[in-house]
């Protein structure tokens, strides 16, 4: 029948997200092969626009943690619960 463990680690319900994401974009790439709307500039395009995405969360989650230090010291969240 096949090799079939990477099928059933998506199927089931313990399945980690990685996976899914995984199955989910070879059967994107596959659909697109078959309209014949895969070409090599359109798969770049589409790259880009992910690796754009993926490089702006990271900038967020960074100056988040970057700015949460200086926010820390100078007591500034404690500041407004505190009663005057």
């Amino acid at each position: 029948m096949g090799n079939m463990e990477g099928f059933r680690a998506i199927v089931k319900p313990r399945s980690i997200a990685t996976e899914a994401a995984a199955f989910g974009v070879v059967g994107a790439m596959v659909l697109a092969a078959l309209q014949g709307s895969l070409a090599g500039r359109t798969f770049i395009d589409s790259l880009m626009g992910a690796v754009c995405t993926s490089c702006m969360v990271a900038l967020i989650l960074a100056g988040a943690a970057f700015l949460s230090l200086p926010m820390g010291f100078t007591g500034l969240p404690e500041s407004r619960n505190k009663p005057e």
